[in-house]
């Protein structure tokens, strides 16, 4: 009999010691299909440097979707993320989020980066127990 696999964990994922990024889509993209909920966690960035096109992304990939009959459907989950010491040039957003309820989004901290983006915006609203100390991100 076939077993549908649930969750793939993404565990313990470190980028550090002065990135220098040119050109580079996202810095951390984390997706997820509907119909396969994903579990991110425990993901440290320490000192990104240069040009992107979004420092975070989180967003639902529909590609195949297949909803089935999985009612209700399980959510992603996001956790324990660190983004620190960064100087970035965003030529879309420094945080883009995908504004649905697909994702559990907890335990971020954003700590001394400097951000230049399109719209200058950086919401975090939907992530509980987000911490931001000494953020700037500007419109460009």
């Amino acid at each position: 009999m076939y077993k549908k696999v649930t969750y793939i964990w993404i565990v313990s994922i470190v980028y550090g010691g002065g990135l220098a990024l040119k050109n580079l889509l996202n810095i951390i993209y984390f997706f997820s299909m509907s119909n396969t909920p994903q579990k991110y966690m425990y993901v440290l960035v320490d000192g990104a440097k240069g040009k992107v096109k979004n420092g975070v992304e989180v967003q639902k990939w529909t590609q195949f979707y297949d909803k089935g009959d999985r009612d209700p459907m399980p959510r992603s989950k996001v956790a324990n993320i660190t983004f620190r010491n960064a100087d970035l040039d965003c030529w879309r957003d420094f945080y883009r989020e995908a504004k649905d309820n697909y994702f559990d989004l907890e335990n971020f901290t954003f700590e001394n980066v400097t951000a230049l983006d399109t719209t200058g915006e950086f919401d975090t609203s939907n992530i509980a127990n987000c911490k931001v100390e000494n953020v700037t991100v500007t419109k460009k």
